[in-house]
């Protein structure tokens, strides 16, 4: 990994402008709320959307933990210019305050990060099969379900706000309702509970003690 000098920094938000996918008449795949639940007890709430774009989509999500005192809250979003492409932005409102930003491109991975008045970037190595995630956050999680026509792909999980990376395999098995279980395994162990029409229904993380589910409309 490298440590990117100072004035790369300006560069960088240059970058993420122009990696910013151009306006497209937008299509709205999946959006609702999930219920968080750690350890049994309700945890939080968290308000995400999917929106297909020119050539991908666009993830966005807003977390808020009411289980602490006063509430956190997260908010983060995945551009996924192609499938070798993706800018990422993650920003964390409690104190201390922190923003953190990838962008995959060219099979080079930078982030940015800027905390308690202080802003660097690193580099490093990157390969077409990363996927962002963002800790605590399950809607991201909607990244690792295979294209349609799969059953199995392997990806690299990244969390850019700590600098993370873990294999994972996805799996998928369709029940007789028709709707799927999306498997994971590897790094990260979870289930994604979807839909016939492809939209998420419950996520299941047990390592983490942590269940979502639909809220209902």
């Amino acid at each position: 990994m490298n440590r990117v000098p100072p004035y790369f920094l300006s560069g960088l938000s240059l970058l993420w402008l122009l990696a910013a996918p151009l306006a497209a008449p937008a299509q709205v795949r999946d959006e609702g709320v999930m219920e968080l639940r750690f350890a049994g007890a309700e945890a939080g709430l968290e308000k995400f959307s999917v929106v297909s774009t020119a050539g991908g989509y666009r993830l966005t999500s807003e977390l808020t933990l009411t289980a602490a005192r006063p509430p956190l809250q997260f908010a983060m979003s995945v551009d996924r210019l192609s499938p070798g492409d993706f800018a990422f932005q993650f920003r964390r409102s409690a104190a201390p305050s922190a923003q953190y930003f990838a962008i995959l491109g060219k099979n080079r991975l930078t982030v940015r990060r800027i905390e308690v008045g202080t802003e660097y970037a690193t580099e490093s190595r990157g390969t077409p099969d990363m996927v962002p995630q963002a800790d605590s956050m399950v809607a991201p999680l909607l990244q690792l379900v295979p294209p349609p026509g799969e059953t199995e792909r392997s990806f690299t999980v990244v969390f850019p706000q700590g600098n993370r990376r873990l294999r994972v395999v996805v799996t998928r098995s369709f029940e007789a309702d028709g709707s799927a279980r999306v498997a994971i395994s590897g790094g990260l162990e979870g289930i994604l509970i979807l839909a016939p029409d492809g939209t998420i229904r419950r996520v299941s993380l047990p390592t983490l003690r942590l269940e979502a589910e639909r809220q209902k409309p």
